[in-house]
This record gives structure tokens, C-alpha cells and sequence, in this order.
């Protein structure tokens, strides 16, 4: 289905999310699945806890309980996370483009000779 086919209220919504003009309506959650599957994660993740129950079933856990008002937030143009999350991502990727460059370099030297 387009987005033009959605419902206009729908596309309205849609847009209002995407452009960070919506409050979060289940704060510090981190996972939502269908009731029995965050039953099972319930059970196996100590420090969860069942934040909403709508269809699916909203779960928090122990750490993003624990998270200031705010702290995950979507803006246009920025996309959604928090500023740690942002601060850590580039370093990390970037590491890991290098070790997979030399990896790739090394084999091919190896592979060469």
C-alpha cells in the first residue's frame, strides 16, 4: 500500500511522529511484542518490567527504567536515540569499517603471495 492510500488523519499522525511533534506514549521502553512473547522475556530478563498493555505488551527494563525524562528523543533530520547513543555509534562503526578493511587487506596479501 502507498502512503498516499493511507487514511488522511492516519498520514497526519505519521508525519507529526516522524517529525518529533508526538509525546512518547509509553516512555523507557525498549520492546514490545505480542503478549506471549514479552511473557517469555518477562520471565527470562530480571529487572523488566510491564510498562503498557495495548495489543502488544510495552516492556522496560532495568536500565531504561532507570533513564531521565527525555532521554530517547526524535528529531527531524537527526533520527531517533539518545546523544550517548549518537556519540558512541560513530567511533564504533567507524572501528569496525577499519578492522574489516585490514582484515580484507591481510587476506588479500596472504592470498597473494
Amino acid at each position: 500500500m502507498a502512503f498516499s492510500e493511507v487514511r488522511p488523519g492516519t498520514q497526519q499522525k505519521v508525519n507529526a511522529w516522524a517529525n518529533g511533534q508526538l509525546p512518547n506514549p509509553v516512555p523507557r521502553s525498549v520492546d514490545f511484542a505480542a503478549p506471549n512473547v514479552t511473557q517469555s522475556f518477562l520471565n527470562r530478563t530480571p529487572g523488566s518490567r510491564l510498562l503498557k498493555q495495548a495489543g502488544n505488551w510495552f516492556v522496560g527494563t532495568s536500565a531504561s527504567l532507570a533513564w531521565p525524562d527525555g532521554h530517547v528523543t526524535i528529531s527531524p533530520g537527526t533520527g531517533a536515540g539518545s546523544d550517548l547513543a549518537k556519540t558512541i555509534a560513530i567511533p564504533v562503526v567507524g572501528g569496525a569499517l577499519v578492522l574489516a578493511a585490514a582484515g580484507f587487506a591481510f587476506w588479500a596479501w596472504r592470498r597473494s603471495r
